[in-house]
């Protein structure tokens, strides 16, 4: 698929890796009975899952606003960064991986540099090889079916899409969506940004940071293979205008053409689906129905013949399972993934498709990344741990390997880390 689209040529090639007689389903459901073949893997029995309701109904109060800005405030976002990684202008930080306090003046980062600002639980912007990428992004006050009920967020997200693509007029090139549960796919969020791609999608003269070329590129949204069907059915500004919805397999890749960064040079993004040790469900009878999975993504130039990859992982969400280190293996090392550390207790439990900061030092070292940023906690109570638990333990799990804490460190919510592409 070619969009010329201002001088700017964006092409999407999808490596096919299902037999063209294997339907959607039968991959699915091959997927399904891998998973259920992996030692790390099991079903939770009725009594479990009723002792896990009881024990939520029992788990601790949330802290008040006040207590909960004084032990985990939210960082005022620095648009400064943001706006610099857009313009993708030649100039970089010297430091390997530094917050945004002490990066205030960076210019640009150009394609040796990965940009990552934590919007809440799992959602992040990234920003890397002139691309702009959107992970899960969730934005509501609750992640439910049911309006009005279930976990509440007890965090604001760090900034909303409207401040994000209209107020400072950031254009998300891609979103990642790693499976349909209610905490990692929110109906209205993917709406307004689908939509807002196809009526803002036009240079904003007011930000001298803006890329025209950039700016007028589509949305891509990759999700993961069987969840195509309910973009096309649920969010119409998803596949019209120039916007597309790629959907992937595990080790299915997509390569997208067009990105800028400093001196005019192009990049590539190749995104492949991952395998990871989690399920899928959104409605009652719809288990293990769609895939779930990880991405890594990598950018290019596209001149190199790939010494000067930079490489991220997000892998949504996943318990530990020892194919991991064949991902490390396989498409690694990664300058940088975005690993969860909550919603791991009652631990028998959650276990299965959730990580604890142990589990998560060990995914780390297993994946090869040099550097790491947790996700999947500090918005949302969705199990029973204290609140500020993961981050205690993932500090004193870093201990206990030897590795450096700020290698894999808790971020705030609207704070930006920097990580510099190693050389070695």
């Amino acid at each position: 698929m070619n969009d010329d689209t201002q001088g700017t040529t964006i092409t999407t090639t999808t490596t096919k890796n299902m037999h063209p007689m294997v339907t959607k389903r039968d991959a699915i459901a091959r997927r399904v009975k891998e998973r259920n073949s992996w030692p790390t893997y099991y079903e939770a029995t009725r009594l479990e899952g009723f002792k896990m309701l009881s024990n939520y109904a029992r788990r601790s109060k949330i802290p008040s606003t006040k207590e909960l800005d004084e032990e985990f405030p939210i960082k005022e976002v620095d648009w400064s960064l943001i706006k610099a990684a857009d313009a993708a202008s030649s100039s970089s930080p010297s430091a390997g991986a530094l917050s945004s306090s002490s990066l205030s003046s960076v210019a640009g980062n150009g394609n040796d540099v990965i940009q990552s600002t934590w919007i809440g639980h799992a959602s992040l912007l990234v920003q890397m090889g002139g691309w702009n990428i959107l992970t899960d992004p969730v934005f509501e006050d609750r992640c439910s079916p049911v309006p009005g009920a279930g976990p509440k967020r007890y965090r604001r997200p760090a900034f909303t899409i409207q401040e994000l693509m209209i107020k400072n007029s950031i254009h998300i090139d891609v979103v990642l969506i790693s499976h349909n549960h209610y905490d990692h796919l929110e109906y209205h969020a993917v709406k307004e940004i689908a939509k807002l791609s196809l009526t803002h999608n036009t240079t904003d003269t007011t930000n001298t940071n803006t890329n025209t070329n950039r700016r007028q590129q589509s949305l891509t949204f990759v999700v993961a293979l069987g969840l195509k069907a309910w973009f096309e059915k649920h969010i119409p500004a998803s596949h019209r205008g120039r916007n597309r919805v790629i959907e992937l397999d595990w080790h299915q890749s997509t390569i997208l053409e067009g990105g800028v960064v400093g001196g005019g040079k192009t990049t590539d993004l190749k995104i492949t689906g991952l395998p990871m040790q989690h399920w899928s469900n959104r409605y009652m009878l719809d288990k293990d129905m769609t895939l779930w999975c990880g991405y890594a993504v990598t950018s290019s130039s596209s001149s190199n013949s790939g010494e000067d990859d930079l490489k991220y992982m997000f892998s949504g969400d996943t318990g530990f399972f020892e194919g991991v280190a064949d991902i490390g293996e396989k498409y690694g090392p990664f300058d940088l993934a975005a690993i969860p550390i909550g919603a791991y207790a009652p631990r028998q439990f959650m276990k299965p498709a959730h990580m604890n900061p142990e589990d998560a030092v060990q995914f780390m070292q297993a994946l090869r990344a040099r550097m790491a940023t947790p996700i999947h906690w500090g918005t949302f109570q969705l199990t029973i741990e204290p609140l500020m638990e993961p981050r205690e333990r993932l500090g004193v799990a870093m201990d206990d390997t030897g590795l450096d804490r700020a290698t894999f460190r808790p971020l705030l919510i609207g704070e930006t880390l920097i990580c510099r592409r190693s050389r070695s």
